[in-house]
Formats: structure tokens, sequence, C-alpha cells
């Protein structure tokens, strides 16, 4: 699951951003229901103007929401993703680092 949250952020944001291409740091902390501890993970990528796709390979119907607030080189924000046995609320955040 922290990999499909990870990676909404990663590919759905800078096709609505306007975010500048490029390497970017990204930072996620995810509370489980059920979990005492958050996970953490950080991921480093190359973003670019064709990074648009969504992909989720749950078996079960989730449901989340969310805010991200952006700039050019920079992203925080928060999403809560809730299923029939799961819940989870992930902060995230970004920067940009440099050049591909």
């Amino acid at each position: 699951m922290h990999r499909w949250v990870v990676l909404f952020v990663v590919v759905v944001f800078p096709a609505w951003a306007g975010i500048e291409p490029g390497s970017w740091e990204l930072s996620a902390t995810t509370q489980m229901k059920g979990i005492r501890e958050p996970t953490n993970r950080v991921r480093t990528r190359c973003l670019t103007s064709e990074d648009v796709e969504i992909a989720c390979d749950a078996r079960r119907p989730m449901r989340g929401s969310g805010s991200v607030r952006y700039g050019r080189d920079s992203l925080e924000g928060e999403l809560e993703i809730k299923g029939e046995q799961f819940a989870a609320r992930s902060r995230i955040t970004g920067r940009r680092i440099g050049e591909c």
C-alpha cells in the first residue's frame, strides 16, 4: 500500500501542477490502522512532463481523498485512503534536487 501512495504523488501531481521536471526526492510517512508505528519511505525519481499515469493494484475497493500544496520545486500534502478493512493516512513531501 505504501508504494501506491508514493506512486500516486509521483505520477499524478507533475501533470496537474506544472511542477518542474527533474530529479525529485519524495518522502511519505504513513500511519495504518492497527499498526502502532508509522512507516517512512523516501524515494528519488526522475519526473518528466509525461508522468501522468495512475496505477493501483489493490484487490479490494478503496477510496481516498487528500490535498497537496505545491510550487515548481516542492510539494507537501496529506492523503487518506479507506477500504473495507483498511485505513491509512499519509503525509507526503517532495523537493526537486536537480536534473535527471
